[in-house]
């Protein structure tokens, strides 16, 4: 496997991560466990758009469906947080922006899965071991640029001491 391409999964993982993380804490708690699920639909169309030449439209019918479900049902759940947060902005600690800039978090992620699916499907005796160890060291140099992060987003870190008291107490 050629190490752009770890480079770029390590990339992608980590700007995942980095994105929830920051955007995490100013969003309601109530929209955790939903937003993340607009991964499925975005993995679908973006998938879809890849390989629409290889496959029968026939079986993708199911899929947009269910894709389409899950992202009504995002859509459903948020727009009561959406409307406290025009209507009573002080009731949540929050903006409209944090939610959707949450869900935008999860398009790295679901294009590291694309890449990911599309690098190692055609490699024969693929060392997965190998592929997880190059990743995670790119993950690792994308987090140490982006380091300077934590003290520009709203989270509970405001400085170099509370960033190591955070490590000594797990965060």
């Amino acid at each position: 496997t050629p190490h752009k391409w770890l480079m770029v999964i390590g990339a992608l993982d980590s700007l995942n991560g980095l994105i929830l993380l920051f955007s995490a804490h100013p969003t309601p708690a109530a929209l955790h466990p939903i937003l993340p699920n607009i991964l499925i639909p975005f993995t679908f169309v973006v998938t879809y758009l890849l390989i629409c030449g290889r496959f029968k439209i026939k079986y993708f019918v199911g899929d947009f469906i269910s894709s389409f479900i899950v992202f009504a049902g995002v859509i459903i759940s948020i727009i009561p947080v959406f409307i406290e947060i025009a209507h009573n902005p002080e009731s949540v600690k929050s903006s409209v922006i944090w939610p959707l800039i949450f869900i935008a978090g999860v398009i790295p992620g679901a294009l590291m899965n694309i890449v990911q699916e599309k690098v190692t499907k055609n490699i024969n005796n693929l060392d997965y071991l190998h592929l997880n160890a190059w990743v995670s060291t790119y993950q690792i140099i994308v987090d140490f640029i982006f380091f300077w992060a934590n003290f520009v987003f709203p989270t509970n870190i405001h400085n170099l001491s509370e960033l190591v008291n955070a490590f000594d107490k797990g965060f």
